[in-house]
């Protein structure tokens, strides 16, 4: 596993409160590696090129020792390309700039509105940034997301392309204004719950 920024990413998934112990842990099954703290989910195929990979162990993130509860299974989750209905994808070289966006605005609340080949971001103290969409396919929309959330993987994506360029796309799919957000990068599937709006 490309230990520092993949780690990290887990551990800022997992569960931070007590009441279900078992989401503090991170779970190594079968080559990938799983964290949610039911509002993010990551999964990580950190051993992608050994089919024979028959890993399947917890480690709490707090104590760094094994636990022996049993994980949710969450595979399911991860919608299919059918439950999607807008396709942005975003040019590696855009990560440094949402980035510091994001960093600015990790405590707020974020609307993001999807049309005309970009992603307009407002947060709710009237900061605005725009992300130009390499490719865009699907209806315009709009969602509330915590930026926290985004900042998370888009932190993971820009460590990943300086410790071992891997600068590839970013693809975000969207499967309605309150459903998940699905994020896929090469070796990374992450999901992040918006805020529902009526």
């Amino acid at each position: 596993m490309k230990q520092t920024a993949y780690k990290k990413l887990l551990e800022s998934v997992v569960s931070k409160q007590d009441s279900r112990p078992i989401l503090k842990c991170i779970h190594y099954y079968n080559g990938n590696a799983y964290a949610t703290d039911s509002h993010q989910l990551v999964k990580i195929n950190y051993d992608k090129d050994n089919k024979d990979n028959k890993d399947n162990y917890l480690i709490n993130t707090e104590t760094g020792l094994p636990d022996y509860g049993k994980f949710p299974s969450v595979d399911n989750l991860f919608p299919t390309n059918n439950q999607i209905i807008t396709t942005a994808v975003i040019d590696y070289s855009g990560v440094a700039s949402l980035l510091v966006y994001l960093k600015a605005n990790k405590k707020e609340v974020l609307q993001l509105k999807v049309s005309d080949g970009k992603i307009t971001i407002n947060s709710k103290s009237n900061m605005v940034t725009t992300v130009e969409l390499k490719e865009f396919t699907g209806e315009d929309l709009t969602i509330t997301i915590n930026a926290l959330y985004l900042y998370n993987i888009f932190n993971a994506i820009a460590s990943l392309g300086k410790q071992y360029s891997l600068k590839d796309d970013i693809k975000i799919n969207f499967l309605g204004k309150n459903y998940p957000v699905y994020i896929q990068y090469p070796t990374i599937k992450f999901l992040a719950t918006p805020m529902r709006t009526y």
